[in-house]
Order: structure tokens, then C-alpha cells, then sequence
């Protein structure tokens, strides 16, 4: 019964984004659309069969189980249903935004997943892989607003954006799982969207509640997420006023935000960004080890300590995982993913396009927001799987331009000579 609904949903789902038009006008033609949200399903099942199969105690099903045990409260009790979502069980009450233990926000990161899956449990009664095809549903059109982007900045260049925005394999991998960061890749994909065209094409109430609603639910979610896009949004739109080179612009408002926050840490004892990092990676070391363990030192909240510890957050952040390091044949795969992007990079200096204007700002507003992440995500994760996964939700914003700004004359040019 549970195959022939998920046939029946599955056809459902096609049938729909054959018709939105949001889908429809993006220039790749409708079998190539099919195609595309076919991958996308088939990393679905694919995540979810092998963690249920290899890691017993994994977040995906364990959200999918929450979710059908919240679907049972939503039919037997609406309003508790509703009611305890605002309802904090901790000493500190609202206190402790972000912290990621004894924190009512940190629970309600994942709260939100999990009242979003008793909605879909109408329809899926806690089969997991029919609640992943409804979730990716709706991430797959995050994929298409992100695409739309991209072809906007890159119109010649369909190819490379079509695989820097649907086939990045451990972006597709990690974002097509019932977990956090689906929704936190869909909201990031919808916000870059309806801010890049508010600004590039026009005003409409549609991208202006979709910019809010975005903005709202990665605050809600990611918090750490959500301070990265405020500097980067102010430097989009002073950048796409055009009196500024992008470069400069971002490069300003990065720094003047950096300053800012030291100087609140030196003079605020209430709010201290610098304890506030450093505390988030004390509550990850706090976890049991993983078997990709990884030595950091630890944070401690003065600039120096971070400054001694910054080579090692490159590191863990930009260049792991290693070929090398120790871990199963996924951790591998990873590996070599991550090893080909570097050669791509290389790649991209000797093929170099040639432009006559300067770069779209929205490219450098993707790459202010995935280079402070992973910085982030280098001085915070001990760990090089919960490092790959977090670092995968950014890979789009630092490969397509790579991919979009490799000469294909250049590129010719060296293949005739070798």
C-alpha cells in the first residue's frame, strides 16, 4: 500500500512542476526538468536507505519517528498541538539563543521540522520515504530558485549552472535527507531569490513576504546562519547600486562588522560574540566522539586565542577532509569530491574567462556568506562527517562561479595542444 502511494504522490508531484510556472520558465525543457527531480528523489531514498541501514541511530529517522508521534498529537489535540511549540521547559525560559544545549531555541530548530512533518504525516502516516518525497518536493523548488539566479548572472553558461545547482553530489546528497539542513538549503535558496530580483528586476509583495519568511525561519533554525546573511545583504544592495566595485563593498561591510562585534565584546559583558563561539564548540566537544574525530584546540573567548586557532579552522573548514584520513568508502567519495573542486579552482586560473564588466554582486554576496560559514563551521565541528555535511549546504555559492568563469575557447585551446 505504502509503494502504491508513493507511486501516487510521486506522479502527483511531476505532474505539478510540469505546470507551475515557477518551474516552467527557467529555459530547461520539461523532460529535463523531469529528469533533474528524478535525481533529486533517488538521493532521498538513497540517504534514507543508507543511514537506516549503516548508522541505526541517525537524525533522519529519528525526526520522521518524532513527526508521526506529533501527527498523533495534532489528530487527538489541535490546540496542544499548536501550544507547546511556545512553550519552554528550561530554568532560563526564553534565554540562551544560541546556545545548543538547555536552549528552547535550539530545541525549536528542530520542533519546527518535526510540527511540519505531523502536517505531512496526513498524507504519509510515518512512512519516512513518503514524507521525503513531499519535503523534497518543496526543496527541489528551492534548487529551481537558486538555478534561476545563477542563469540570470550566467546566461550563457546553462550547463555549468544546471550541475553547480542540481548535481553537486554531496550538496544533493545532504540536502535531500529529512533533516535540518533541507530546510535550511530550501529557505537559503528562496531568500537569495527574492532578494536578488527585488533588487535586479522588481518589487512584488510575493518576493518581498518570501525575502521575510525566509529571513525569519534560518534565524529560527540557524541563528549562526542568519548573522552571516545581514553584512552580506547590506553589501548586495549597496553593491548593486553600482557606485561601488562588489569587491570593495563587502570587503568594507565584513570588516566593519567584524570591528563591531569585537568592540561589543570588549565593552558588553551581557552579549560577547567571541564567548558565544567558543561555547558553541564546547557543546560539540561535549558530545560523544565520532569516529572521524578531529584534535582542535579549544576556544577560548579572546581574539588571540582565536587568531592562534584560526590556521587550524582553515583547515578543518576549507580543506578536509583529506584523501588520506582514516573513514569508510563515503568518507572517501567525500574526499575526492572535495579534491576535485580544489583542482577546479586551480583549473580555473589558467582558463580564466575574460569579462568586460564587473561581477554580478550576488556572486559575491553566496561567497561572503559560504566563506564565513565554513570558517564558522572550522572553529566550531570536531568532526569531519558533521564538517562535510554542514560545509555541503554552501558548495553551490563557491562552485558555479568556478565552473561559470572556466573559458571553454581556453579550455579547448590546452586540449589541442596536449
Amino acid at each position: 500500500m505504502d509503494i502504491l502511494l508513493f507511486v501516487f504522490c510521486f506522479a502527483i508531484f511531476s505532474y505539478l512542476l510540469l505546470r507551475i510556472k515557477f518551474v516552467t520558465q527557467i529555459g530547461i525543457k520539461p523532460w529535463g526538468i523531469f529528469l533533474l527531480f528524478i535525481v533529486k528523489i533517488i538521493a532521498a531514498l538513497a540517504i534514507g536507505w543508507i543511514n537506516n541501514k549503516y548508522y541505526p541511530l541517525n537524525d533522519y529517522w529519528g525526526l520522521n519517528k518524532e513527526g508521526f508521534i506529533e501527527y498523533k498529537l495534532l489528530i487527538s489535540n489541535p490546540l496542544a498541538y499548536f501550544k507547546d511549540i511556545t512553550t519552554s521547559h528550561y530554568a532560563d525560559q526564553y534565554g540562551n539563543f544560541f546556545r545548543t544545549v538547555d536552549s528552547y531555541w535550539n530545541d525549536l530548530r528542530t520542533n519546527i521540522g518535526i510540527k511540519l512533518l505531523a502536517i505531512s504525516n496526513i498524507i504519509a502516516r510515518g512512512n519516512y520515504y513518503i514524507n521525503s518525497l513531499i519535503f523534497n518536493f518543496f526543496g527541489f523548488l528551492g534548487y529551481i530558485a537558486l538555478f534561476k539566479v545563477f542563469i540570470h548572472c550566467y546566461p550563457l553558461k546553462k550547463k555549468a549552472v544546471i550541475f553547480g545547482c542540481f548535481l553537486l553530489p554531496s550538496t544533493l546528497f545532504f540536502t535531500s535527507g529529512l533533516n535540518k539542513d533541507l530546510f535550511i538549503f530550501t529557505l537559503l535558496a528562496f531568500y537569495s531569490y527574492a532578494l536578488y530580483f527585488i533588487l535586479n528586476d522588481r518589487y512584488t509583495i510575493k518576493r518581498l513576504l518570501l525575502l521575510l519568511l525566509s529571513a525569519v525561519f534560518i534565524l529560527l533554525i540557524r541563528n549562526f546562519l542568519f548573522v552571516a546573511i545581514i553584512p552580506s545583504t547590506i553589501g548586495l544592495i549597496i553593491s548593486s547600486n553600482r557606485k561601488f566595485h562588489p569587491a570593495i563593498a563587502f570587503f568594507g561591510i565584513y570588516f566593519l562588522a567584524c570591528m563591531t562585534l569585537l568592540f561589543i565584546d570588549i565593552n558588553c559583558t551581557d552579549f560577547q560574540p567571541l564567548g558565544i563561539i567558543s561555547q558553541r564548540q564546547n557543546d560539540f566537544l561535549q558530545l560523544p566522539e565520532a569516529g572521524s574525530q578531529l584534535s582542535m584546540g579549544l576556544l577560548q573567548p579572546t581574539l588571540k586565542s582565536f587568531i592562534l586557532n584560526l590556521p587550524n579552522a582553515i583547515n578543518h573548514g576549507f580543506l578536509r577532509p583529506f584523501i588520506w584520513d582514516e573513514g569508510n568508502i563515503f568518507m572517501l567519495l567525500l574526499s575526492i569530491e572535495l579534491f576535485f573542486y580544489q583542482g577546479l579552482l586551480l583549473f580555473m586560473f589558467f582558463c580564466k574567462e575574460t569579462y568586460h564588466k564587473k561581477t554580478n554582486p550576488i556572486i559575491w554576496f553566496g561567497l561572503s556568506i559560504a566563506i564565513f560559514m565554513w570558517l564558522i563551521i572550522g572553529f566550531v565541528i570536531p568532526n569531519i562527517g558533521a564538517i562535510v555535511r554542514y560545509k555541503s549546504l554552501f558548495l553551490p555559492f563557491l562552485i558555479i562561479p568556478i565552473l561559470c568563469n572556466i573559458s571553454t575557447e581556453k579550455f579547448d585551446r590546452i586540449k589541442r595542444i596536449i
